[in-house]
């Protein structure tokens, strides 16, 4: 919301960031202070980080077409993108949950 309000992002895009940011951002929060795992073999970390960003952008992309329909179909929710992104939010976390499992 900061990047589509204050710097004039569209919808769009200020996601695309935001979700960068939030998978990178988890992914060391919780190898390090969740499940306290130090792994010093690069390789296996490059191949932890590739599923869990693999099962993000599904989860992401499962969000953002939820998202993308209701805009579409509801116009009149375009000043409210917080309603669309509820729903696709909750589709979003089913399908993170199943992948992650």
């Amino acid at each position: 919301t900061l990047l589509a309000l204050e710097f004039v992002f569209n919808s769009y895009a200020a996601r695309l960031i935001s979700f960068a940011v939030a998978v990178a951002v988890t992914w060391l929060l919780n190898r390090t202070l969740v499940f306290h795992q130090e792994v010093d073999h690069a390789m296996r970390k490059r191949v932890e980080y590739g599923r869990y960003l693999l099962v993000q952008i599904c989860g992401g992309l499962s969000n953002l077409a939820v998202f993308v329909s209701i805009t579409q179909h509801y116009p009149q929710l375009e000043p409210y993108p917080v309603v669309p992104l509820f729903f696709g939010c909750l589709l979003g976390r089913v399908v993170n949950f199943c992948g992650s499992r």
